[in-house]
């Protein structure tokens, strides 16, 4: 598995956590072939669920077909809702379709990394930067690379990883290497 990516395991620990802590908001996700999924919180009950074209249960379902992905909650107002099943009932059918082979307790690389050294300017340019070359997916990205980067010219290097073009790879590099020196670095 590469570092950059989670384990369905660990997504499903993620959706029990936001569960278990009464969450509210939105868990973005996305899969190694750039589609995206929504799991929305409403009290630590989840409420609606979009993959694929397919939304609620169908939606579930099709997201386990997946080994590896990224996700992100964003803590939020709920403005949307699928007829869902019972909250217990989809966490039932994730635990059996995701069997955990490490017998403990898994942490989410967010929970045992460090903040980031870098500043907000610095992450909000390289997002934008980013976005430029690969789109709309760019911010979720991001977040997850930014998370662990040591520094800039780190965060750089693994953002550009995330670009499928040499071409717009240089670029990024070019530009987020000038945007990252007038902000101070």
């Amino acid at each position: 598995m590469s570092a950059d990516y989670a384990s369905l395991t660990l997504l499903v620990n993620e959706i029990k956590q936001l569960c278990r802590a009464n969450s509210v908001g939105t868990l973005f996700i996305s899969t190694r072939d750039n589609k995206s999924a929504q799991v929305i919180f409403d009290q630590g009950q989840i409420v609606a669920a979009s993959y694929s074209g397919e939304v609620g249960e169908e939606a579930i379902k099709k997201l386990v077909a997946n080994k590896e992905v990224r996700f992100r909650f964003q803590n939020g107002i709920v403005l949307r809702r699928t007829l869902m099943p019972p909250t217990n009932e989809i966490l039932q059918f994730l635990d059996g379709n995701v069997a955990d082979k490490s017998g403990g307790p898994v942490k989410s690389e967010r929970q045992v990394v460090a903040e980031s050294t870098l500043s907000s300017a610095e992450k909000m340019v390289l997002t934008e930067l980013l976005a430029v070359a690969i789109g709309p997916m760019a911010e979720l990205v991001a977040a997850e690379h930014l998370q662990v980067a040591s520094d800039a010219s780190d965060a750089i290097k693994r953002l550009a990883k995330e670009i499928p073009s040499q071409e717009s790879t240089d670029i990024f590099v070019q530009d987020a290497v000038a945007k990252i020196k007038e902000i101070g670095r």
